[in-house]
């Protein structure tokens, strides 16, 4: 899966049936973020939002020695001491990462390899990460000086709770698979052999369930996420608005007629 362009990185995506793919390709950079890519990802992810038959995104890099093995540090070098391009830059990675985090359809990330700095903003901003149990992962900002953006922190306190962020944070360590795990960073783990086909199986299951469900899911989560303690007008108003989609009609009926749903295929 060699990159398209010789010096710098891109952003591929190819639709397949339901599934939408985004590759991180600059493989002899191990996948490594330039601001093209950050730059790109919002409109790819713009195009899933709206095409109705996507109901799965799947986030991976390309060839399989690394996920993505941080940011661009030749562009990184350039913004130092330029006010201008640290704002830009800055600018291009929180948009990137929360068009992933707000996208309506979920992502998963398929992690194989190095999954380091920007490759973990990455996998913090989708729904679910899976991984090959000879990726290594780090958030190593504090052993260059930097600083991850408030919006990724906030996701791995989340995901990871304060104490193991600091950690990481702190340190800048590198966590082996099974501790990444461990702490809450990973959602399953398994062999390299094995890893496109347990992405496959996730796929499967979430492709029979209700898209518009799994949408409405998405907006609760994410409003929970936010820190909202009680639902919302417009939460609400959707979910009542549940009850007249067609999607709680078949899923009723094909219980009493014990036979499986057969949802519509956009949300």
């Amino acid at each position: 899966m060699p990159s398209s362009a010789a010096n710098k990185g891109v952003v591929d995506a190819t639709l397949s049936g339901r599934v939408y793919t985004v590759v991180l390709n600059w493989p002899e950079k191990r996948n490594a973020m330039c601001l093209d890519m950050w730059l790109s990802l919002p409109a790819i992810m713009e195009r899933a939002r709206a095409d109705r038959r996507i109901a799965a995104i799947v986030i991976r890099g390309a060839g399989e020695q690394a996920f993505a093995a941080g940011a661009d540090l030749d562009e990184l070098r350039d913004c130092l001491g330029v006010h201008e391009r640290a704002e830009a830059f800055m600018a291009a990675v929180e948009a990137a990462t929360e068009s992933i985090a707000s996208c309506a359809v979920p992502t998963i990330s398929r992690i194989r390899g190095f999954c380091i700095g920007a490759g973990v903003e990455i996998a913090l901003a989708c729904d679910i990460r899976i991984a090959s149990n000879d990726s290594v992962f780090a958030a190593p900002p504090a052993k260059l000086g930097a600083n991850y953006s408030y919006s990724s922190t906030r996701r791995l306190v989340q995901l990871v709770g304060p104490g193991q962020a600091r950690d990481m944070l702190f340190t800048g360590r590198r966590l082996i698979a099974e501790d990444a795990l461990r702490i809450g960073l990973l959602d399953r783990l398994v062999s390299p052999d094995d890893l496109d086909r347990e992405v496959e199986l996730y796929l499967e299951t979430l492709l029979t369930n209700s898209a518009y469900s799994i949408w409405l899911a998405k907006q609760s989560l994410r409003a929970v996420a936010d820190g909202e303690m009680r639902e919302s007008e417009v939460i609400r108003a959707l979910r009542v608005d549940g009850f007249m989609h067609p999607d709680l009609r078949e899923g009723v009926t094909s219980f009493f007629q014990r036979r499986p749903p057969n949802f519509a295929a956009r949300r």
